[in-house]
């Protein structure tokens, strides 16, 4: 959740208290968990107000659609954010004169009829998920003169969307768990896409060859897509500037980061992620094969282990620290270990991690 959702904030009870602390109206307010508005609170401090770039609702009940029209007399108003909260997006009517950059929305339907909604906006960023999307809410993205960027999740599409490309401006496209967009991408590729993220959704290697990815592209990112083999690293293979590689739960073995070598997406490689039992780690420790990885994902295998304890990697447990790589291997985790990693990822701690 956005750092700006405060747990009870607007709440009736304690409204008043809340309100008179202007930190809370510097630049972002949200409301979560509140299931009585006290709306004439609400517009008195933030209708007009200036300072507030964004409001988040968050698990709300009580209000409804039009009485968020005070939204439109916020002019710094740049995101707005809906978790579960009973609305219907009818609101965006509002926004028209605001100039919104990103809109995220979850766990709620989000009607077609509220598609053109987005016509009138200047949003660059739009999230979506178990919203229930139909295909056509992409005629109707194609619009929006500033989208750059498009994340849905959870939302299967039962016939083809081949809309997607006509968004002028596309550079990041994220499809998690959506069924049915492959047939979204075979035109997708002419874009500068520089983000391809398209976990779970049934793509395969004709769907990555019909895209014909350009060289601006910096992160590729398709697990649980079994039908994913070596052969897509063949359509990568000379992608200058591809940063990140992340194929985990995919058929893509060794032998496909091979073939991933001898062109020039290795010398532009940070991350790699395949989880594959058949790891060489001499080749991948090899600075003249792979100039630039600081970090590989890979399946736990014992030897391997093993032997990066030999290779001179220090440490204990699941944490290991090496000076020119770090790995981070797939093993059982107990929950104080979660924990931990979860602690030491965020803060970048960690040099080597067993996941």
């Amino acid at each position: 959740m956005p750092k700006y959702v405060n747990q009870g904030f607007f709440d009736r009870r304690n409204a008043e208290s809340s309100l008179c602390n202007p930190e809370y109206l510097l630049y972002h307010v949200g409301f979560s968990n509140v299931e009585h508005f006290d709306m004439d609170a609400v517009k008195r401090n933030l209708e007009g107000n200036e300072n507030t770039r964004g409001v988040a609702f968050h698990r709300c009940r009580g209000i409804t659609d039009d009485d968020l029209e005070f939204l439109g007399t916020m002019p710094n108003l740049e995101q707005v954010h809906v978790h579960d909260s009973g609305l219907t997006g009818s609101f965006l009517r509002f926004l028209k004169k605001t100039p919104l950059i990103s809109f995220e929305w979850g766990y709620s339907v989000f009607p077609p009829e509220n598609y053109r909604l987005f016509r009138d906006l200047s949003v660059e960023y739009v999230e979506f998920t178990h919203s229930g999307l139909k295909d056509s809410i992409f005629e109707d993205f194609r619009y929006c003169r500033n989208l750059d960027t498009i994340s849905i999740e959870f939302n299967p599409f039962e016939r083809p969307v081949p809309l997607v490309w006509e968004i002028e401006k596309l550079v990041s496209f994220y499809a998690l768990d959506c069924p049915g967009i492959s047939s979204a991408l075979s035109h997708i590729g002419k874009h500068d896409l520089r983000h391809l993220s398209l976990r779970n959704s049934g793509i395969d290697d004709h769907t990555i060859e019909t895209i014909e990815l350009r060289n601006k592209l910096l992160c590729f990112y398709a697990e649980l897509n079994p039908e994913i083999t070596n052969e897509t690293c063949r359509h990568l293979v000379n992608i200058p500037n591809l940063a990140d590689f992340y194929v985990p739960k995919t058929s893509i073995s060794m032998e496909g980061i091979k073939i991933l070598s001898q062109g020039s997406a290795a010398k532009s490689l940070s991350s790699l992620d395949f989880r594959s039992p058949d790891i060489d780690v001499d080749f991948l420790l090899d600075d003249a094969v792979f100039p630039k990885l600081n970090d590989v994902r890979c399946q736990y295998v014992p030897e391997i282990y093993k032997k990066l304890k030999k290779m001179g990697f220090k440490g204990t447990g699941r944490c290991l620290n090496a000076p020119n790589r770090l790995f981070y291997i797939s093993m059982p985790k107990t929950e104080p270990e979660q924990d931990l990693y979860r602690y030491k990822y965020l803060h970048r701690e960690l040099d080597i991690c067993w996941i």
